[in-house]
């Protein structure tokens, strides 16, 4: 299957009138997004700026996931089901139970997922073999292979937007990215948002 190019599309967001080019940062311009100017508390410089930090960091997953969907949708699926798909492709009959957590959703996700799976044809309900009140979610033959179809999409899809990383920038990203994927559960748990250094990360902070 051949792959359009990628058309970025920023994401829709409340754009002020007559903004000067001088209080957009340029990284926030090429991810998109427009903040309003100073004297209506602009965002700022991500590279100093925690929010303006968080908003190119936003930013950049509701681009990346915008092109996915691009790419997923002549399959007749979207980002949401691919990765369900995928998935089960790779674990075979799962509970929903296990899938919800293994991919982060709630139980009502799942289920909403699951539903629109099914009426596509993809994927069905069956009674868990190992406990009788439970349902394991297995792939038809004809999910499997749209799940496969969609897994040779996304990995086109990540190479042309991670192909220019070198495997330090790779493995430095990943460190950073879970760092802060973990700051920030701890945060939403209870944990509340650290004031000090984080000597673990080079003494950096960083703002969910």
């Amino acid at each position: 299957m051949r792959l359009s190019p990628l058309s970025p599309k920023p994401p829709k967001v409340g754009v002020c009138e007559n903004v000067s080019t001088e209080t957009i940062s340029p990284a926030l311009k090429i991810a998109g997004v427009q903040t309003e100017p100073p004297d209506r508390a602009a965002v700022g410089d991500p590279r100093a700026d925690d929010t303006a930090l968080g908003l190119l960091l936003a930013s950049a997953h509701r681009a990346a996931r915008g092109a996915l969907g691009d790419e997923l949708r002549p399959l007749g699926i979207e980002t949401r089901h691919h990765a369900v798909l995928a998935a089960l492709d790779r674990l075979g009959p799962t509970s929903q139970r296990r899938l919800g957590a293994l991919l982060g959703l709630d139980k009502s996700a799942v289920v909403r997922v699951m539903d629109e799976l099914e009426r596509l044809g993809l994927a069905e309900r069956k009674r868990d073999a190992h406990d009788r009140r439970a349902y394991a979610i297995e792939l038809t033959d004809e999910g499997r292979r749209r799940a496969r179809a969609s897994a040779r999409t996304a990995a086109a899809v990540g190479a042309r937007l991670f192909g220019a990383l070198g495997p330090g920038d790779r493995a430095r990203l990943v460190e950073l990215l879970t760092g802060i994927t973990e700051r920030a559960a701890g945060i939403s748990t209870g944990g509340g948002a650290s004031t000090g250094a984080d000597t673990s990360a080079g003494g950096e902070t960083a703002s969910p």
